[in-house]
């Protein structure tokens, strides 16, 4: 077996345009058959979209380490110990985690002779692969769909760097309509589309762009989904949309770091509930964060930052007024104006995309760019799996 990682490589510069997952590809047809590594909700996403949308890949089962869970079932299917796959011949694995859980899994794996790119992959890059090769289709993960920048918060660790912005946006309702009329003329897939901010439940056309998206796009979406800071009054509009449509929202709770909101905090997620339920409304609790900015790096040539990149395994890209960015946090330095304008070798433009690109945009949502890194790479920490600059989640920017 090859001893090289898949992330390893040095291929963020996008020298074979079109051809950069031809021997992936290969690598997944000599399977015959797929594992699911995780019988959790990212691993229930990945079975249904396999069987739902990709049939010609079979699914054998999932795979997880949680002893409670193996001999059980899981969303119809079989759930084993990870040594299983070792005695099923020419089975292949598929990582369904959230890429922030990947590396202790890729290490896991490795230990057991396997070679990533070869013998198992990341959900992400195994569908958008198999869509673009087997069925000339562009699926795309996920993204981050910023209607609105505004918050009412001001946390120091803002991964949307919202305390930095001299002046908030709120796109004009016809604008945000038409740049989700390209997004989807072009991808015929995503997983999760995220309506995030900001704090979305402060736009005020929240619920007609989510009636818009599924109204007209359903078909085309494994899940709607936004998100709110808990401390918003949820309004009516939209909580009639969560009561009505297929869509789902998450409730950052913030209670300790914010214990003046812990009211409000209650009325609001008892409100969501009540509309939405248990299976639309999801209250996520973090005991810490992390802080991207500003950081002094030592990586400075473009090969270093495109070792960074890699090693960083960011998991969204934002989409915005037509272009894809290859990182959705470079993106909102950008507009929080603590950088300069993005660079265009740093974004995809839809505007430009052909069926005969599905390929490549594969590729670039996977990753690649011409210059292999993100310029906002110089200043910024990195995303969890390589960041040390662990925080209080909440914690608010005392007015100077």
């Amino acid at each position: 077996m090859k001893k090289e990682r898949m992330e390893e490589r040095e291929f963020m510069k996008w020298n074979n345009r079109g051809h950069e997952f031809d021997e992936v590809y290969e690598n997944i047809r000599s399977c015959q058959g797929f594992y699911l590594f995780g019988a959790g909700h990212d691993g229930a996403m990945v079975r249904d979209i396999l069987l739902s949308r990709y049939q010609t890949i079979p699914v054998l089962g999932f795979l997880d380490n949680d002893e409670s869970k193996q001999g059980g079932i899981f969303k119809g299917m079989p759930v084993y110990a990870p040594q299983k796959a070792l005695l099923s011949e020419g089975a292949g694995i598929i990582v369904s985690f959230a890429s922030e859980m990947t590396g202790e899994i890729d290490r896991q794996l490795s230990e057991m002779g396997l070679v990533l790119g070869k013998d198992f992959w990341h959900y992400e890059e195994f569908l958008s692969v198999v869509a673009a090769y087997a069925y000339d289709e562009w699926f795309v993960p996920s993204i981050s769909f910023i209607p609105i920048t505004a918050c009412n918060l001001r946390c120091e660790a803002c991964l949307n760097f919202t305390t930095y912005c001299s002046r908030f946006e709120v796109r004009p309702l016809e604008e945000v309509k038409a740049d989700l009329d390209l997004f989807f003329a072009h991808i015929d897939y995503i997983g999760l589309l995220l309506i995030s901010g900001g704090e979305p439940l402060l736009y005020p056309h929240l619920a007609e762009c989510m009636r818009y998206i599924m109204e007209r796009y359903s078909s085309k979406i494994y899940s709607l989904e936004t998100v709110t800071n808990g401390t918003v009054t949820p309004p009516s509009a939209f909580l009639e949309a969560l009561r009505e449509l297929d869509i789902k929202i998450t409730v950052d709770d913030y209670r300790d770091a914010l214990p003046e909101y812990r009211d409000s905090f209650e009325k609001n997620l008892e409100l969501l509930l009540k509309y939405g339920g248990g299976e639309k409304v999801i209250s996520k609790k973090y005991d810490t964060w992390i802080d991207l900015y500003p950081y002094s790096q030592k990586e400075k040539t473009p090969e270093e930052l495109t070792e960074k990149y890699s090693r960083c395994h960011v998991p969204w890209q934002e989409y915005y007024k037509g272009r894809l960015y290859t990182c959705n946090y470079a993106s909102f330095a950008a507009k929080a104006g603590i950088t300069p304008p993005i660079d265009a070798a740093e974004t995809y433009d839809l505007r430009a995309h052909t069926r005969k690109n599905v390929k490549e945009a594969a590729e670039f949502r996977a990753g690649y760019s011409q210059k292999g890194y993100a310029q906002f790479c110089r200043q910024c920490a990195g995303y969890v799996e390589i960041n040390p600059h662990k925080v209080r989640p909440a914690v608010q920017k005392r007015e100077e």
